[in-house]
């Protein structure tokens, strides 16, 4: 191995290692604070993970926003801690636009959590009642989560991934201490169930950013150097890239998964069990592979605006070989100790031998995801995001009728929707890997000859 790929690797690893860690933590502590929500009342568990997940797919749509500045941030040429100027005006814009917005949005779950609840979720009675309030606290996450997402960004472009780690650690432990507190009334404080959850969430969150700011302290980050002219036009620029980035989100992270569930739902009851607890299971499996990504994204687009041809070949799959290193282990793992894994999450026999009959398809047909996330993010860096929306949608809505087919026509039941899923991964793989490597070759290649003769 050559001493360039070997400092790429630690280059790699240092951005991406720390995100890894983060998650892992995150879900981990995600996991006991649940159990405590559990054990108020199964109408507050309900109401509490109805309100949560729906409010962070809300949070990760609008979080494009804060990886429109990634892509926009990582172009920019990062110099001393306090001589970032452009870099530092970007983020004060983004910070201050997705407070905005998480505001706008607080007002309008305040004004219209209720109907929203009854409408959309069918919430009545102690549901209903347990819902409302924690949404009435809890939708302040939304403008919060945004802002924490803008702050990971800076640190990714800057390549100071380890303060994320703390920051979220910190907070996470902080809130799980809260959660004891305000839920059950510890050390003085009244029992406040639902609503002490959502306190203590809120809180941390708060936590997490006064961390981020604290950490930040020296540099001159918050201090707006630039014109209304500027701002306008920084503005235009990252709506610009942000609504196919949202699009891409929403398709892949919230229709596409809702359209999945719902074809198993039709299947039968414990298909829809396990595919949930399949589901789970992977998404932890593929952490690594979303920190390798978004690694890829950053370096790719700081590589892009010095044409560096070969390291924008080279760090993609670098980042796709070391994703596929840690999905190799963790999957071998699972396979060998399915059932226990498989168990820590649920006590029903029938749902853990139904799933672990189906966990090695799973894993297989997630393999093909690796590919096409890395490369996915690798062209979101040269800012081919729009064209990257487009090709998904295209494959995703065939490959929603190809499970369809299986499901209902071949009747192959649950094994026709992982078939399904590897097909589309599969081919968008192919698609983005082709699209980025043609990128690379013609109009890169076309910028260095220019370069030469100018």
């Amino acid at each position: 191995m050559t001493s360039k790929f070997k400092e790429h690797i630690k280059n790699i690893n240092n951005i991406a290692l720390p995100l890894v860690i983060n998650m892992i933590t995150n879900l981990l502590i995600g996991l006991v604070d649940q159990a405590m929500v559990g054990r108020i009342s199964v109408f507050a568990y309900a109401a509490v993970g109805t309100v949560s997940l729906t409010l962070y797919s809300i949070s990760g749509i609008l979080g494009m926003i804060a990886i429109a500045f990634n892509i926009l941030g990582s172009k920019i040429k990062v110099l001393s801690d306090d001589n970032n100027t452009e870099l530092f005006n970007k983020f004060t814009i983004t910070i201050a636009l997705s407070g905005f917005i998480g505001i706008i949005f607080y007002i309008l779950i305040l004004v219209f959590r209720v109907p929203i609840l009854k409408i959309f979720f069918s919430f009545d009675g102690k549901i209903l009642e347990e819902a409302s309030y924690y949404l009435a606290i809890y939708g302040m996450s939304i403008g919060l989560t945004m802002i924490l997402f803008v702050f990971s960004s800076l640190f990714k472009i800057i390549k100071k991934t380890k303060y994320i780690f703390y920051g979220s650690l910190i907070a996470s432990l902080s809130n799980l201490v809260l959660d004891y507190i305000f839920i059950f009334g510890k050390m003085g404080f009244p029992e406040m169930g639902v609503t002490g959850a959502a306190i203590a969430s809120i809180i941390s969150l708060f936590i997490n950013v006064i961390i981020y700011i604290y950490i930040l302290r020296d540099t001159n980050v918050f201090q707006l150097k630039t014109n209304i002219k500027n701002i306008k036009y920084y503005i235009n620029q990252l709506i610009k890239t942000s609504l196919p980035l949202m699009g891409q989100e929403f398709l892949e992270g919230t229709l596409f998964n809702i359209v999945i569930i719902g074809i198993v739902s039709r299947i039968g009851v414990i298909e829809t069990a396990t595919y949930t607890l399949l589901f789970t299971v992977i998404n932890i499996l593929l952490m690594p592979m979303h920190a390798y990504s978004s690694t890829s994204l950053n370096l790719v687009g700081e590589f892009s605006t010095k044409n560096m041809r070969k390291e924008m070949r080279t760090i993609p799959l670098l980042c796709l070989l070391l994703t596929f290193l840690f999905y190799l282990v963790i999957s071998i793992i699972y396979i060998i100790f399915k059932t226990k894994i498989l168990g820590f999450i649920t006590n029903d026999i029938t749902v853990i031998d139904f799933s672990a009959s189906y966990i090695i398809l799973a894993i297989f047909a997630q393999i093909f995801n690796l590919p096409h996330s890395v490369y996915k993010y690798s062209l979101q860096g040269i800012n081919k995001e729009q064209w990257v929306f487009i090709v998904s949608l295209i494959i995703n809505i065939i490959s929603m009728i190809i499970i369809i087919c299986l499901v209902f026509v071949a009747k192959i039941n649950l094994s026709g929707i992982y078939i399904g899923i590897g097909i589309n991964y599969l081919v968008l793989s192919i698609l983005f890997y082709y699209k980025y490597n043609k990128i690379i070759s013609t109009e890169y290649d076309n910028n260095l000859q220019n370069i030469k003769l100018n």
